[in-house]
């Protein structure tokens, strides 16, 4: 719910985000960028290492007495598709989490350039970091809903 309310003054709470933009003087706004991008780095990872999970050959199917060879590549298949399915839901159950972080960060970002008196928004170099973010984070969805490969942007 954190998310959530962040994104909410991000937008309309100008006071709020005054406050924390000179938060220790300016000094807390790094830190406090690295958490509000946080899930939307860990959504990109994870979706990176499951599209290479998802690439990976699978394994030749074992010789079983009396069992044709195509039930067992079958249920391989099957068992595959489980795995996929149950991944795919782990992975983009946090989504709306991603969407208020995204949400947040562009809102602050944005607002800084006539809110922040002490420029820590732009020393911190904030614009580059969020779009990067955003960015990776929207290519590995790209890359892991067509199956392909991508590679990292920065």
């Amino acid at each position: 719910m954190a998310f959530l309310d962040l994104a909410g003054f991000s937008e309309h709470l100008p006071h709020r985000r005054q406050a924390l933009y000179t938060y220790e003087r300016g000094a807390a706004w790094p830190r406090f960028l690295r958490l509000l991008l946080r899930p939307i780095d860990e959504t990109a990872a994870a979706l990176d290492e499951a599209r290479k999970r998802r690439g990976a050959m699978l394994p030749p199917a074992p010789r079983v007495p009396l069992v044709p060879v195509r039930w067992v590549q079958q249920a391989q298949l099957a068992h595959a598709a489980l795995l996929d399915n149950a991944s795919r839901s782990a992975i983009l159950h946090p989504s709306p989490l991603v969407g208020w972080a995204a949400d947040a960060s562009a809102a602050l970002v944005a607002a800084a350039v006539g809110e922040d008196k002490l420029g820590a928004v732009h020393l911190a170099k904030s614009l580059p970091a969020a779009l990067t973010a955003l960015l990776n984070c929207m290519r590995a969805l790209e890359a892991y809903l067509a199956g392909g490969a991508a590679t990292p942007l920065g």
